[in-house]
C-alpha cells in the first residue's frame, strides 16, 4: 500500500467513525442519515463537475451495485445505531464486513494474501467482532449483522467500477443518488417528509456538518481502494472502530477491559495488514 493510500484511509478511518457518532447523537437517526446522504451527495457532485469526473460505461454495474449496497448500508446502520452502543454496533458491523471483504478481494482481485497480512486481517476481525460482547443484544446484533454484509461488499463494488475507470467522485455522487429514494422509501409512508423536515429542524448545523463529513470519509477511502487493494484498504479502514470507541466512551458508554483487549487487536492487526 502506498503512502498517499495509507494516510487518505486512515483519515477517511476518523471522519467516518465522527459522522457515525453524530448519526448516533440524533433523535431519528434513519431520517437524519438520508439527509447526510442527501447533503454529501450534493457536495461531491459540485466536486465531480469540478474535476469533470465521468463514469464510462464500463463502470456502471459497478456504480449500481454500489448504489444499491448503499441504500442497504444506510438503512442497516441506522437501525444498529438506534438499538446499540456506537461501539458494539460499529464493532460487530465491521468485523463482519472483513470477514466478507478479505477473502472475495483475494479470488476477484487476485489481491496476494501472505502470513502476515492474513494473520493481521485475522486480528482485526476478532477484534472487531469481540465488541459485539459489550452491549449487544436483540434486534440491533440482527441489523448491525446485516450492516456488516453491506460493508462487506461495497468495497468490492466500488473497486470494480474504479478499475473500470469510474471517477472517484462521480462514483460517489451517482452512488448516492441511486441510493436516496430507496432510504426514503424506507421511512414511513405517511410522515416522511415530516420525519426529514423534523430531523433536519432539530439541528441544521448537525446535519451540515454530518453531510460534509459523510462525502469526505468516504472520497478519501475512494482514493485508498483506487490505490490499494480492497481487503487491505478495508482491513486499515477498521480503524475507525478505535475512533468510534474513543467518541462513545466520551458520551457516556462503558468502555470494558475485554473492549480495550479487542482494540489492541485491532491496531497490531492493522499495521500487519498495512505491510
Amino acid at each position: 500500500m502506498t503512502a498517499v493510500a495509507l494516510v487518505a484511509v486512515l483519515v477517511s478511518a476518523a471522519l467516518h467513525a465522527s459522522w457515525n457518532a453524530m448519526l448516533k447523537s440524533t433523535a431519528d437517526p434513519s431520517a437524519a442519515a438520508a439527509l447526510f446522504v442527501a447533503g454529501a451527495a450534493m457536495l461531491s457532485g459540485v466536486l465531480a463537475l469540478a474535476l469533470g469526473g465521468t463514469l464510462p460505461p464500463p463502470s456502471w454495474p459497478g456504480v449500481v451495485g454500489s448504489g444499491l449496497i448503499e441504500a442497504v448500508y444506510f438503512v442497516t446502520l441506522s437501525q444498529a445505531l438506534q438499538r446499540l452502543p456506537l461501539g458494539t454496533a460499529y464493532g460487530l458491523a465491521r468485523g463482519g464486513g472483513q470477514v466478507v471483504t478479505w477473502p472475495v478481494s483475494a479470488l476477484v482481485f487476485h489481491e496476494v494474501i501472505d502470513a502476515r497480512s492474513a494473520t493481521g486481517a485475522v486480528l482485526v476481525g476478532v477484534g472487531l467482532v469481540s465488541t459485539v460482547f459489550d452491549g449487544g443484544r436483540g434486534a440491533g446484533l440482527l441489523w448491525a449483522g446485516a450492516c456488516a454484509f453491506t460493508i462487506g461488499l461495497y468495497p468490492l463494488s466500488y473497486k470494480l467500477a474504479l478499475e473500470n475507470g469510474a471517477h472517484e467522485a462521480a462514483l460517489f455522487t451517482a452512488s448516492l443518488l441511486l441510493a436516496l429514494p430507496l432510504q426514503v422509501l424506507f421511512l414511513d409512508r405517511n410522515n416522511r417528509i415530516a420525519r426529514l423536515r423534523a430531523a433536519l429542524a432539530a439541528n441544521p448545523r448537525l446535519v451540515a456538518v454530518g453531510s460534509v463529513l459523510c462525502a469526505v470519509s468516504f472520497l478519501t477511502f475512494l482514493v485508498a481502494l483506487e490505490r490499494g487493494g480492497a481487503g487491505r484498504a478495508s482491513a486499515l479502514r477498521n480503524t475507525s472502530v478505535l475512533f468510534a470507541a474513543g467518541i462513545g466512551w466520551w458520551r457516556g458508554d462503558p468502555l470494558s477491559t475485554r473492549a480495550i483487549l479487542a482494540y489492541l487487536a485491532i491496531v497490531v492487526g492493522a499495521v500487519l495488514v498495512a505491510g
